[in-house]
Order: structure tokens, then sequence, then C-alpha cells
């Protein structure tokens, strides 16, 4: 979202600062877990764990929450100017102690006993147990920072939304949460419009939030704040390739997400693409000469109710396509925003396949 080179270059040392202290907390959570997980007392080892990281975590929750401040101010000044930029709003953070104590001790127990039930060994056990703990920490922890930014987006007065910024290793739904671009969610001038890109709200219970938000146990994602300004908008990272990926792979899919999922995991492409994934290794698809309208060579063996089938498939996930436009117009989504500009152009592609495979049966 950033205009700037400054602004991006902000966004990305404040992604890699927090997830050098994640993976500082995560290491040593990991060593005291392993040290003082007992599994023949599961219930008491959780406790005097509990009473041992949780200490250290609201440290770290505190640290992540000073870097997103630092990282508010710096990018503000580096993305408004001066006579428009506003006070940020961070909020007071009103998480407790006792919460994450019972966050630890439920995780602790939970995976611990899930385990034993499973038949796993006594060193399998303890290995599962800390990395569930460690993982519910560094989620405790990065929290921190993500909280400050969320509050100042939602009660501020300068950013109207934000971007999500994957971390090194985004799961599939993370990656696509990211590819549906900004969640407008602070205050919008008259015109602006509303777009929330958590649309999508796909049944996950690893993903905790209020549905703008979500974020799992070792997550590292955070938020690139948006201000309003005109142009075309360009996503943190990936975020482009995403949504150009998305709206080939999995838009107007039967189950979008799964197709998204296994794209995502295996690069494997939905039963009926043709060709290369055209987004691969580019910002955009390149545009095609005028005149020359992409033409679906003749398919081998075929039959006329082949390509009959093929036509019929395709309008359906053409009508998905077309739903998904409407929701993302409906909520102010800008003809520029490229998760919208990408479906547009998949809309046309699929049009332009469905015609020529009219064709090729209305020639058999």
């Amino acid at each position: 979202m950033a205009k700037t080179n400054r602004g991006r270059e902000l966004t990305e040392n404040h992604r890699i600062a927090q997830a050098t202290l994640a993976e500082r907390l995560v290491n040593w959570v990991i060593e005291v877990v392993l040290r003082l997980f007992k599994i023949s007392d599961i219930d008491d080892s959780a406790i005097r764990i509990a009473e041992e990281i949780v200490p250290r975590i609201l440290q770290y929750r505190a640290v992540s929450e000073h870097l997103s401040e630092n990282y508010m101010v710096d990018f503000r000044d580096a993305e408004v100017p001066k006579r428009n930029r506003q006070p940020i709003d961070f909020g007071t953070d009103t998480y407790q102690p006792s919460e994450a104590v019972h966050q630890v001790i439920v995780s602790i127990r939970a995976t611990a006993k899930i385990a034993v039930k499973q038949s796993l060994t006594s060193n399998e056990v303890t290995q599962k147990t800390a990395k569930a703990v460690a993982a519910k920490a560094q989620k405790i922890a990065q929290d921190g920072g993500r909280r400050a930014i969320i509050h100042d987006v939602e009660h501020g007065k300068g950013p109207i939304g934000y971007a999500r910024v994957l971390d090194s290793k985004p799961c599939a739904f993370c990656a696509m949460l990211a590819s549906r671009g900004v969640s407008y969610t602070g205050f919008l001038p008259d015109g602006t419009g509303l777009y929330r890109s958590d649309a999508f709200k796909a049944a996950n219970s690893r993903f905790i939030g209020d549905g703008k938000f979500k974020v799992h146990d070792y997550c590292g994602c955070t938020l690139e704040p948006v201000y309003e300004r005109a142009g075309k908008i360009r996503l943190p990272g990936i975020g482009d390739r995403l949504a150009w990926e998305w709206a080939e792979v999995a838009a107007g899919q039967p189950d979008s997400f799964k197709a998204w999922r296994r794209w995502w995991d295996s690069k494997t492409l939905p039963d009926d693409y043709e060709g290369a994934l055209e987004s691969e290794g580019t910002k955009r698809p390149k545009k095609k000469k005028k005149n020359n309208p992409w033409v679906a060579s003749p398919i081998v063996g075929f039959t006329k109710d082949d390509y009959l089938k093929q036509v019929a498939d395709l309008q359906k996930r053409l009508e998905g396509v077309e739903k998904e436009i409407a929701v993302m117009k409906a909520h102010g989504a800008a003809d520029r925003d490229v998760n919208l500009f990408s479906l547009k152009h998949q809309r046309k592609v699929l049009l332009s396949r469905i015609e020529s495979y009219r064709k090729h049966a209305a020639s058999m």
C-alpha cells in the first residue's frame, strides 16, 4: 500500500523486526517446555511452565507493541505530507496476564493429552507440546503490535484501512486473505466507498479474530496502514501477484479455497486450466494485441458433447467470478485495485474460452 520507497522499506523492516522478536521467544519457550514438562504430571507441569514463561511472553508483547508504534510514526511521516498528518491513536492494551496464563495452560494440557491418546512416545509428546506452546506464545506476543495498528485504523483519524503483510512462510489461508486486498475499516469521507476484504470468511478454527484481521498460532503476519490517496493501489510484498493467482486459480471455482489451497501447497492447477499460469513471475498479464483474441486449440479426442460440457462448466465458473466482482464493487472496490482488475481480466479469459469451445462444438 505504500506509495513511497521509504514506506515500503519501513514495512519490510517492521516485518523482519517482529519476526526476529518472535523467533527469539519461540526458541526460549521450547527450551523451557522441554525442561519442565512431565508427561506423568501434565496438569501440574502446565501450571509450572505457565508461571515461568508468561512474564516473558508479556514482556515480548510490550516490545512488539513498541516496534509497531515506532513503525506507525515513521510510516505516517513517510507517506503523509506534514500538513495532513494526524495524531496516531495507539489505544491501550487491555490484555490481562490471567488471559495469557489460561491460554498457555489450555494449550499444554490439550496438546499433550491428545498426543498421549495418539500413542506417541514420551519424547514425541514433549516435542509436540513444546511446539504448540511456543506457537501460542508467539501469537500472544505479536498480537501486541498488531493490536496497536488495528486500533489506529479503526479509531484514529489517519489511516482508512490496512493491507495484510505476510510472513516469510505464509499458509494458504493467510495468502488468500492477503490476495483480497485492502480492508477499509476506518473513517471514510463521502464518495470514498467502503471495501471490506473480509468478504471471504472461510471457516477455519485455527484463525482467531472478529472477522477483520485473522491470525493463528505461529502466524507472523502483520499489517500496513493505508492512507487515503489517488492512484493504483500496490499491495505489500507479493500481494499483487497473489491477487492475480487467486483470480486465475480459485475465483469462481465450486470450492474456491480448496482450489487455492491445492495450488498453494502443491502448485497443482485446476483440472479445467489450460497452459501455464499466466501470472507466474509477472505482476500483470501482458495485454493481447488487438484483433488477435485468444483461441483454444482443438483438444485431441474431444467430441462435440465434451466441448459443450466444458462450456457448461466454464459458464458456472464465470457466474462465480461475476459474483466476486459484484461483491467487491458493491463494497467500493475501485477498478484500479489489483484484486478487482485481475477478476475482470479473468472474466474476459473465460468469455473467450467459452466462445472458442462453442465454435469448436458447432464445427463438429
